[in-house]
């Protein structure tokens, strides 16, 4: 065999070198692929957090406008606060009133439903069903109900009523809601408002 004949092969640095270069790689696409998969996830939670928001603000909305007198004749609206309300609305169009109650729990919009039974009609607070409306509400610490009476306009020139509020004059109500469902990342919370009428209460035609 020639001597000169040179034998081919790796040495232990070039091996060294090379496993490097792989393992470098290797958690540049990881690593690549872990954020990928983490902002997937953050995108899909914002935008069911989006779905669930707006259908229970429509819910809401909705309730509120169709706002009437009690089945045992009390006024349509009972209790109105910054971050609670209780009114009386026919949800399931069967000719009694159901009573709607709306409060912030933390950070939860919580919804209670309480249907009128016996006769004559009363509202046991014992029967009340509570669930959830919106979750990861992130104006917790502020104003989710604002009231205005007969002369809001829809300008910055209307200011809601003062606290406290005289339900009797209530004849519009704003609801503001802020909702982050991963508030230690991007994007930023969701905010969607809406107002209301009261058709049944309406008296500045």
């Amino acid at each position: 065999m020639n001597k000169d004949l040179k034998q081919w092969g790796f040495t232990l640095l070039e091996m060294i070198i090379v496993i490097s270069i792989f393992t470098i790689l290797g958690l540049a696409i990881a690593n690549f692929g872990r954020d990928i998969f983490w902002q997937n996830l953050v995108v899909s939670k914002t935008l069911v957090a989006e779905s669930e928001t707006k259908l229970a603000l429509a819910r809401l909305v909705s309730e509120l406008r169709r706002a009437q007198t009690a089945s045992t004749g009390s006024y349509p609206l009972e209790l109105v606060s910054p971050t609670e309300i209780t009114f009386y609305s026919d949800i399931d169009n069967n000719g009694a009133r159901e009573k709607m109650h709306y409060w912030l729990n933390g950070q939860t919009l919580k919804r209670g439903i309480t249907r009128p039974t016996g006769q004559p009609y009363t509202y046991d607070p014992n029967t009340e069903v509570v669930g959830t409306a919106v979750n990861d509400i992130a104006n917790a610490s502020s104003t989710i109900f604002s009231y205005y009476n007969k002369n809001y306009d829809g300008t910055a020139s209307s200011t809601p009523l003062s606290w406290p509020v005289n339900v009797n004059e209530v004849r519009l109500i704003k609801i503001e809601l802020s909702v982050d469902a991963n508030p230690n990342q991007s994007p930023l919370p969701l905010f969607l408002s809406s107002q209301v009428m009261l058709r049944n209460l309406k008296d500045n035609l």
